[in-house]
C-alpha cells in the first residue's frame, strides 16, 4: 500500500511541475514512471478472494466421493475468480472438545494472514462444528450445504442449503413401478437421522392402503441373509442405509448392498446412485454428485452476490442400470422419461465404432489407392498405346524404307533386331535373336571373310563401320545389304552396339543398270561414228561392185562381183542395226496406238515362236498415244519374241501387256537419264530359264551374245535399247535365274 500512496503523490508532484520541465525532464519522468509501473505492478496486483471449504466425510465412502467429485467437477469453472483451500475436520475426533479447539486454533494460525471471505461446510459434523466455533473468520460468509437435523433452520449469519434423503419418495416410486407388489425395506436405526426417516417410511406404508410393506431394520447380516431367502423372486426390495446391525457392529453399506443384491430373488432399488454398481435396479435416489455441484454452485453465487432466489436445488434424480432391468424383465417404457439408464450397451455404431472407423480408413484408402491405381492404369495405358503406336509407325517406316534396326550385347554376344531386320534375314520375328556369329552365316561365301575383315576390328576397336555386302535369306532369296554400326553404349554395365540393317537391293540393282547404261552409251557413240563412215565405204564399194558385175563378160568374174553385192548389202544391214543402236539411225516418227499396232501385226509375232509356244495381248483401255517409227518397232518386238522363243520351252507363254504410267521424282531421281512423266509402259514377259546376274549386266552390249556361233550378232537387245532411247524412252529389264524375263520399255506420251 504505502507504494502505490508513494506512487500517487509522485505523480501529483510532477503533474503540478510538468509546466516548469524541459525536454530533457520530461524524457527522465518518463523512465521513472515506467521503472515505478514495473516494480510496483506485482505488488498491487489484487490477489482473488478465498474460499475454505470444509467438510467431514471419508472420501473411501462411495456417496461421499461422488459428492466429492461432483463438486470439483463444477468448481473448476470458477478457478480463476477464487482461490480454494480445503480442511477435512477428522470425524472420529468430534466427541472430544479438545479435538474442535485444536481443529480451530490450527485454522486460525493458518489463515492469519490472509483470511477466507468464504467459508462452507459440506456436511452435517463439519456444519455442528462450525457453529460451535463462529467466532472464526468473523468477516467471512458462512454456507452450509447438507447440515445435521438440528440445523435445519440458518443460524445468525449462516447461509443454508439443505439437503433430505426423500425416502418416502423413493418408496412411492418404487410401488409405483411395483403396483401390487409386496416391498421390503431394509435399513437401521442407530442415528437419529435414519430412525426418522424409517419412522416417514412407516408412516407412508400405513397410509397406503394398496400395497404391502415390510420392514427389515437393525437385523445381522446373517439374519438378513435368512429373510432375503424367503422373498418371493415377484417382490421388490428398497435398500437405505445400513451402518450397523442390532448388536451395534459397523459396516460398509456398500458391502451390505452386494449382499443384498447377491442372496435377493427379487429386484431390489437403492437410494443412492453409488450403490448401483452392485447390480440394484436403480428408483428415485439422492444423487451425491449432484448435491456436490449444487454445492459448488451455491459458493460461487454467494461470493458473486447473485440473486440466491432464482436458484434451485437439485438432488432428487432417477437412475437405473440396464442390466439389472433385463435381468428382472422390467419394462425401460414404464420409467420415467426423466430417468437416467446406465451401463446400457452401446450401439453397435458405438460398440464398433473404433472399428468401424478403422474400416472406413482402410476402405478410403483402398479407395484412394484404387483410383490411384486407376489412374496410373490409364495414364500406363494412354502411355503404352502411345508407345505401341510409335513402335507402329517406326516398324511402318522400316518397312517402307527397307532399312531394319538391330543390337548386340557385346558381353553376351546376343543379337536381336526389328521386324524389318527380321524380313531381311527371312526369319520370323521370334527367330531374330541369336547370337552374333550367326549373322555372319547369311552373308554370301564369297563376300564372307571381307565382311568379318571390316566388322571384328571396329567391334575391337569400339568404333563405327558401314560394309555392302550380298547375303542369302533363309528363303534362299539373295539380297543386298548395307550394315551400319555407329552407337556404342553401356546399359546395366554392359556394352551394347546398334545399328542398321538395310535392303539396298533394288537399289543397287538400278545402279547397277546406270553403270550398264553409261558404258553402253559410251559404246553407242563409238558404234555410231564407225557405222557412219561403214555406211560411207559400204556405199562406194557395193556401188563400184554392181558396176563391175555389168561389165565384165566373164561369167565367172560376174558371179565374183555379184558376191562383193551381195555382202556389201549384209554388212549395210548390220551397219543398220549399229546405227538404231546409236541413235542415229534415221526414224519416220508419227503418232500411234500400240494397241492397234501390236494387234495388226500380233499373228505375225506369234507365228514366230516355235510349236506349242503361245502369246498373249492385255492392255489397257483408253492408252495413251505415243511417237514412234512403226516399221522399227515392229523389228524390235520381232527381236524380243525372237529372245523369249529361244529363253522357253515348248510349252512357254509370252505375255505382252500395255498400260498408261505416271513416273515420279522418286524413280526418276536413281537414274539420270528418266526424266519424271507420263509413259506408256510396254511390258513383254516370259516363262523361260531368266537371264543369269553376270550376264544381265552386259545384255545390251553391241555384239555381246549367248547364242552358238553365227546364231546371232548380238545387237538385238543393243538395237531395242537404241529405239527406245533416241524416242526420248528408256528400257528396264526384271529376270531372276530359273524364273523367267521381263523386258520392260517406257515410251512417252505423245503431246
Amino acid at each position: 500500500m504505502w507504494l502505490l500512496t508513494g506512487w500517487r503523490i509522485l505523480a501529483q508532484l510532477l503533474r503540478k511541475r510538468v509546466q516548469f520541465m524541459s525536454p530533457g525532464f520530461r524524457r527522465l519522468r518518463i523512465c521513472l514512471v515506467f521503472v515505478l509501473a514495473v516494480i510496483c505492478a506485482p505488488v498491487t496486483a489484487a490477489d482473488p478472494p478465498g474460499v475454505l471449504l470444509i467438510y467431514s466425510f471419508n472420501d473411501q465412502l462411495p456417496w461421499q466421493a461422488d459428492f466429492r467429485a461432483g463438486f470439483t467437477d463444477t468448481w473448476s469453472d470458477y478457478q480463476s475468480k477464487f482461490q480454494l483451500f480445503e480442511e477435512r475436520l477428522d470425524a472420529t475426533r468430534l466427541p472430544g472438545p479438545a479435538s474442535g479447539e485444536n481443529f480451530a486454533t490450527y485454522l486460525k494460525q493458518k489463515y492469519a494472514d490472509r483470511p477466507p471471505q468464504l467459508v462452507a461446510t459440506l456436511d452435517g459434523p463439519a456444519s455442528l462444528w462450525f457453529v460451535a466455533h463462529q467466532e472464526l473468520f468473523p468477516g467471512a460468509k458462512r454456507v452450509m450445504i447438507n447440515p445435521a437435523d438440528n440445523l435445519r433452520t440458518a443460524p445468525n449469519g449462516f447461509t443454508v442449503y439443505p439437503v433430505r434423503d426423500n425416502m418416502a419418495g423413493a418408496l412411492a416410486f418404487v410401488a409405483q413401478l411395483s403396483e401390487g407388489k409386496t416391498i421390503h425395506v431394509i435399513g437401521e436405526t442407530h442415528t437419529p437421522f435414519l430412525m426418522k426417516t424409517i419412522l416417514e417410511l412407516e408412516d407412508y406404508m400405513l397410509s397406503q392402503q394398496a400395497h404391502r410393506f415390510h420392514l427389515m431394520v437393525n437385523l445381522t447380516p446373517e439374519n438378513l441373509i435368512s429373510e432375503l431367502q424367503k422373498i418371493p423372486a415377484d417382490d421388490r426390495v428398497l435398500f437405505t442405509l445400513y451402518f450397523a446391525d442390532g448388536a451395534g457392529n459397523s459396516y460398509v453399506p456398500r458391502d451390505i448392498a452386494r449382499m443384498v443384491v447377491e442372496h435377493s430373488a427379487a429386484p431390489v432399488f437403492v437410494h443412492y446412485e453409488s450403490f448401483l454398481g452392485t447390480g440394484a435396479v436403480g428408483g428415485l435416489i439422492t444423487s451425491a454428485r449432484l448435491v456436490g455441484r449444487n454445492g459448488a454452485q451455491m459458493m460461487a453465487a454467494q461470493l458473486l452476490g447473485a440473486d440466491m432466489s432464482s436458484i434451485r436445488l437439485e438432488h432428487q434424480q432417477y437412475i437405473f442400470d440396464y442390466q439389472a432391468l433385463r435381468k428382472h424383465g422390467i419394462e425401460t417404457a414404464l420409467l420415467p422419461p426423466e430417468a437416467e439408464i446406465i451401463n446400457e450397451p452401446d450401439s453397435l455404431w458405438h460398440k464398433y465404432a473404433s472399428t468401424m472407423w478403422t474400416l472406413m480408413a482402410v476402405l478410403v484408402g483402398l479407395l484412394l489407392m484404387a483410383l490411384f491405381l486407376g489412374f496410373a492404369y490409364l495414364y500406363t495405358s494412354r502411355m503404352n498405346r502411345e508407345l505401341a503406336r510409335s513402335r507402329q509407325q517406326l516398324e511402318r517406316a522400316q518397312a517402307i524404307s527397307h532399312v531394319g534396326s538391330w543390337r548386340v550385347n557385346l558381353e553376351t554376344g546376343l543379337f536381336s533386331g526389328s521386324a524389318e531386320t527380321a524380313r531381311i534375314l527371312g526369319l520370323s520375328s521370334a527367330e531374330c535373336s541369336f547370337h552374333i556369329d550367326k549373322l555372319l552365316g547369311f552373308v554370301d561365301p564369297q563376300e564372307r571373310l571381307a565382311v568379318s575383315e571390316v566388322i571384328e576390328p571396329a567391334i575391337a576397336s569400339r568404333n563405327g563401320f558401314s560394309q555392302e555386302c550380298d547375303v542369302i535369306s533363309a528363303d534362299r532369296e539373295v539380297r543386298h545389304v548395307k550394315i551400319v554400326a555407329d552407337t556404342f553404349t553401356v546399359e546395366d554395365g554392359e556394352e551394347v552396339m546398334e545399328g542398321t540393317l538395310q535392303d539396298v537391293t533394288e537399289t543397287h540393282r538400278l545402279q547397277n543398270e546406270l553403270i550398264t547404261s553409261k558404258r553402253v552409251e559410251a559404246v553407242w557413240h563409238l558404234a555410231g561414228g564407225m557405222a557412219h563412215h561403214f555406211n560411207n565405204l559400204f556405199m562406194g564399194i557395193g556401188g563400184h561392185a554392181e558396176l563391175l558385175a555389168e561389165e565384165v563378160d566373164n561369167e565367172r568374174h560376174q558371179a565374183y562381183a555379184r558376191q562383193v553385192v551381195d555382202s556389201v548389202r549384209v554388212a549395210t544391214d548390220l551397219n543398220r542395226q549399229l546405227l538404231g543402236f546409236s541413235r542415229k539411225q534415221l526414224l519416220v516418227l508419227s503418232r500411234a496406238d500400240l494397241t492397234q499396232e501390236l494387234s495388226g501385226f500380233s499373228c505375225a509375232l506369234e507365228a514366230g515362236l516355235a510349236q506349242g509356244q503361245r502369246l498373249t495381248l492385255a492392255a489397257d483401255p483408253d492408252l495413251w498415244p505415243v511417237t514412234i517409227d512403226k516399221r522399227e518397232f515392229r523389228s524390235i518386238m520381232e527381236a524380243l519374241i525372237d529372245n523369249a522363243r529361244l529363253a522357253m520351252s515348248d510349252d512357254g507363254v509370252v505375255d505382252i501387256h500395255l498400260q498408261n504410267i505416271e513416273i515420279g521424282t522418286g524413280l526418276a531421281g536413281i537414274m539420270d537419264e528418266i526424266r519424271p512423266g507420263s509413259y506408256v509402259r510396254l511390258s513383254v514377259t516370259d516363262n523361260g530359264t531368266g537371264i543369269e546376274p553376270d550376264v544381265r549386266e552386259r545384255v545390251f552390249d553391241p555384239f555381246f551374245t549367248t547364242r552358238e556361233v553365227g546364231e546371232g550378232a548380238g545387237l538385238g537387245l543393243s538395237r531395242v535399247y537404241g529405239f527406245t532411247r533416241q524416242i526420248n524412252g528408256f528400257i528396264h529389264i526384271e529376270s531372276m535365274s530359273g524364273e523367267g524375263t521381263s523386258v520392260i520399255l517406257y515410251f512417252p506420251k505423245a503431246a
